[in-house]
């Protein structure tokens, strides 16, 4: 006679929790790029450039992945999520290769948001690249610590919404202030949980908070640097 044996209620949690927010990540960034992206065709959308074209589709086939791997340990289908963790190392690099390349090419062909002077959007996005790129790599160093992995890859995921909520907040919804609100809720809903179902905070949890939240004020505050500003000026003037 067969026995069934319940999963850790914590696990439950944190299945629910993480393929949750994995879901809501995505269709948060296609809703910001539905008419920019998605909804024209992805790969005939009139985008400015072929690396462009190539940018929207490494970092959508990222986000897509993301959902995947959350899914498949809920699931548990561990195998088959460390095989495709190999896929996503490869992407991640990409990533941090054609977001820096892609912003210094917007920068230098004046294809930048409105609401961002170019020094701004520099160092928005090179601080967006950096986190991003830190916390892959650190979540891959600690793969064989679960709990402490897939925070670090949902920080390091973070850092790829501002794009898509400033489109679905600023342009197509018009309340900018929304753009705040939802960033902020994504990233404190970590700490939420942890306080919820543990009474306390990973280390990496309390971490990740305080640099993903750092990204805009900091970027302000670079910005404003004389160096960063006669660096966007030189790309727009080549």
């Amino acid at each position: 006679m067969a026995t069934l044996v319940a999963r850790p209620v914590r696990t439950r949690t944190d299945d629910i929790y993480f393929v949750g927010i994995s879901i809501a990540m995505l269709i948060t960034v296609v809703a910001g790029f539905s008419r920019s992206y998605f909804f024209k065709g992805m790969f005939f959308a009139p985008l400015p450039s072929l690396l462009i074209h190539i940018h929207g589709a490494i970092f959508s086939s990222w986000i897509i992945l993301f959902v995947t791997q959350t899914v498949l340990v809920a699931r548990r289908n561990i195998r088959l999520h460390r095989k495709l963790g190999y896929a996503g190392a490869v992407i991640a690099a990409l990533m941090v290769i054609l977001g820096v390349t892609a912003t210094l090419w917007s920068v230098g062909k004046g294809h930048t948001p409105s609401i961002f002077t170019p020094p701004m959007f520099l160092a928005l996005n090179g601080l967006g690249i950096l986190y991003f790129g830190t916390f892959v790599a650190w979540a891959v160093a600690k793969r064989n610590h679960p709990a402490i992995h897939k925070r670090l890859m949902l920080f390091a995921t973070f850092n790829l919404l501002p794009p898509a909520t400033t489109r679905l907040f600023t342009f197509i919804f018009h309340a900018p202030a929304l753009n705040t609100v939802t960033l902020f809720v994504f990233i404190l809903s970590v700490v939420v949980f942890d306080v919820v179902v543990r009474r306390k905070p990973y280390a990496v949890t309390i971490i990740g908070t305080l640099v993903d939240l750092s990204t805009f004020p900091l970027a302000v505050a670079l910005g404003h640097i004389p160096l960063l500003q006669h660096f966007a000026a030189r790309l727009q003037a080549s």
